[in-house]
């Protein structure tokens, strides 16, 4: 479980992911941190990110069995998004965000794409059992995400959360390896 992923590219249908490093810091990237509307369902939107911070972020995987990586377009090279996956290794589970930022890739099927070559390789390459993803239950499209991705909700936290002043119930999916 600690082979580092550097040393090959996750591949997917249309997107390709690979670590995400400090010299991937853009403009646009922080754009996308930055802005409310599209953090509207993650604590994200409670942080100012600047530069530093992300540099922070990034190097918190280096020394970690973690995984950052950046969701490239394969036609393009263009960065459209950003994946964590957080490994617990003693325990063989990882629990996965995304956050695709750029508003042309968003309801393509490019994130679904990103989710389910991460679950493969994650299943495969890392012999993970176990995959484990929370949302907001505001939050459709990433509930569309997991359930199409063949994640079941396995937990509920009621009105675990608010969103402009709203309390939102906190949902647990997860996927088992085959």
């Amino acid at each position: 479980m600690s082979k580092p992923v550097e040393d090959k590219l996750i591949l997917g249908n249309s997107i390709y992911l690979k670590t995400f490093t400090v010299s991937d810091i853009c403009g646009e990237y922080l754009d996308w941190l930055n802005d409310k509307s599209l953090m509207a369902f993650s604590n994200q939107r409670f942080l100012e990110h600047t530069r530093t911070s992300c540099e922070n972020y990034i190097r918190s995987f280096q020394h970690s069995p973690s995984l950052f990586t950046g969701i490239y377009l394969k036609e393009s090279n263009q960065l459209i998004g950003t994946m964590s996956a957080h490994l617990a290794p003693h325990h063989h589970t990882a629990d996965l965000g995304i956050l695709v930022g750029s508003s042309f890739a968003r309801g393509k099927g490019l994130g679904r794409d990103a989710w389910c070559s991460m679950m493969e390789f994650l299943f495969c390459e890392r012999a993970i059992r176990k995959i484990t993803a929370g949302t907001l239950s505001c939050n459709k499209a990433m509930i569309r995400l997991a359930e199409n991705s063949g994640m079941e909700l396995e937990a509920i936290r009621k009105e675990q959360e608010l969103v402009e002043g709203k309390p939102y119930d906190i949902l647990y999916f997860a996927k088992f390896a085959a």
